[in-house]
Order: structure tokens, then C-alpha cells, then sequence
């Protein structure tokens, strides 16, 4: 169910914006909860989210909200969902960021949510 429920929000923020092309939900080990294809995700994006936390406390710039890594051919957006998960967003190079960044906060709150339901039914 909680899978079903992951999903279902990656559906959403795909359904939320044309410029969004793919997204997925892993733990910050690297272990895909939930994909949408084409997107392959692996451990590379939690090692980054991890760069990003350190050195967003290196330079004392406070806690991270979200990396992003823009390229040619698009754009990655990774956001912590919990202290141990990560939402990766890959969108199309002319995205505008804040409205796609504005999508997968929101997105990334509502993980949250369903991490921490499905926790306390343990």
C-alpha cells in the first residue's frame, strides 16, 4: 500500500507539470521506494543530496532544502522527503525552477507524510 501511495504522488507531480519528465523516491542508501521510467536512479543521487547537505553546512548557509543540477539537455532536482529519503526530479532544460521547485517541496512534504503514517503503524 505504501508503495501504491508513492507512486501515486510521483503521478501527481508528473500530472502537475508538463516540464516534468520523470521522478523517483529513494532511501539516501540508494534503494528505490517508488519510479516513474524513464528515470534510472542509483545511489549517485543520494551521495549528491549528501554533498549538498555538507556543504551547505560547511559555507553555514543553513539546511539544505534542494540541489539542483542543470545541463543542456535538462534539469535534476533532488530534495530530501525525510532525514533518510530523497525525491529526484528530472525536468526539460527550459523548466522555470520556481514553479517546479515549488511542486516537488510540496511533493516531498506529502512523502514525508506517508513515511512517518506508515511508520507509526509498525
Amino acid at each position: 500500500m505504501r508503495t501504491a501511495m508513492l507512486k501515486n504522488i510521483l503521478s501527481e507531480l508528473k500530472a502537475s507539470s508538463a516540464d516534468i519528465d520523470a521522478s523517483a523516491i529513494t532511501t539516501t542508501d540508494g534503494l528505490v521506494l517508488a519510479s516513474q521510467l524513464p528515470l534510472c536512479v542509483d545511489s549517485r543521487f543520494a551521495t549528491l543530496l549528501s554533498l549538498g547537505v555538507q556543504s551547505a553546512q560547511s559555507a553555514a548557509r543553513g539546511s539544505l532544502e534542494q540541489v539542483l543540477i542543470k545541463s543542456k539537455e535538462g534539469l535534476i532536482m533532488l530534495s530530501h522527503a525525510s532525514a533518510d529519503t530523497v525525491l529526484a526530479v528530472l525536468a526539460k532544460p527550459h523548466a522555470q525552477l520556481d514553479h517546479i521547485g515549488v511542486k516537488v517541496k510540496h511533493a516531498a512534504e506529502n512523502v514525508a507524510h506517508i513515511l512517518a503514517t506508515h511508520a507509526h503503524r509498525h
